[in-house]
């Protein structure tokens, strides 16, 4: 069983679905989160998943896109190798794999 695509950061999946609006306002402005069920991302991205990406020092969302593809959470930058990109990169994809409820592997999880 595969996940519903959803990705955060400029759209990279047409099947990914339409914007999905949260209730900050300031996350909004910043990340773009893309689902075809609002609510499975919302699930995904909570609050607290939120506010630690809002936390990362560097915005990365023009060159950084973090998605849920089939049953994988994978991250993709175009920014190439460079160190600091790719620590950026890893922090953002462990922020959302961390803050992922066990309640959603269960409901729509494998």
């Amino acid at each position: 069983m595969s996940l519903p695509p959803l990705t955060i950061g400029p759209t990279i999946s047409p099947d990914a679905g339409s914007t999905v609006a949260f209730e900050s306002i300031d996350f909004n402005e910043v990340w773009w989160v893309t689902c075809p069920d609002p609510a499975f991302a919302k699930a995904v991205v909570t609050p607290r998943t939120m506010d630690r990406l809002l936390a990362l020092d560097v915005p990365i969302t023009a060159t950084t896109r973090i998605a849920i593809v089939g049953n994988e959470l994978v991250a993709i930058s175009i920014s190439g190798g460079r160190g600091a990109d790719i620590t950026r990169m890893y922090s953002a994809l462990r922020i959302v794999a961390e803050g992922i409820p066990a309640f959603v592997w269960k409901e729509y999880g494998w």
